[in-house]
């Protein structure tokens, strides 16, 4: 935020030194008159439109946040709705078998795969795509316990 400084004399004369008094104004650059100039600003008026300007910033600030914890909050209600999805498996046909993840979307429509391979989850690797819960294990499989702690 540009602050320029305008000095102008008073019409009042300073009686001890016989000089005319001055005065100062303030503009501020993106505080404009009407016609476009700039509008000159008191004291009080210059701190308002700091003030204004930085609680513009915190807001937009605030805003950014908000949406990133709407992201995140929407994010993890897929995940957690992806890990209700193999526990519930796993627990109505508990012997040992694979889960394919391959062509499950999370309510919000996302892929199981595409999610849980993403750089910022990182559970599965680029080959991964069944759970199991026993010992046959393939390049395609990670163990059901192992999924659960990622």
């Amino acid at each position: 935020m540009a602050i320029e400084t305008v000095e102008f004399d008073l019409s009042m004369v300073n009686p001890d030194t016989g000089l005319y008094n001055t005065a100062r104004t303030y503009t501020v650059e993106g505080v404009n008159n009407a016609d476009g100039t700039p509008r000159l600003l008191s004291i009080g008026q210059l701190v308002m439109a700091i003030c204004l300007q930085r609680a513009s910033a915190l807001e937009a600030s605030i805003v950014q946040k908000m949406g990133q914890m709407e992201q995140n909050s929407a994010l993890l209600e897929d995940l957690t709705a992806i890990e209700q999805n193999v526990i519930d498996e796993f627990q109505q046909n508990a012997s040992g078998h694979a889960y394919d993840l391959t062509g499950k979307t999370t309510p919000s429509g996302a892929s199981y795969l595409d999610m849980l391979r993403s750089a910022d989850i990182a559970v599965l690797n680029g080959y991964q795509r069944y759970v199991r819960n026993d010992s046959v294990l393939s390049n395609a499989d990670i163990l059901y316990d192992d999924f659960l702690d990622r």
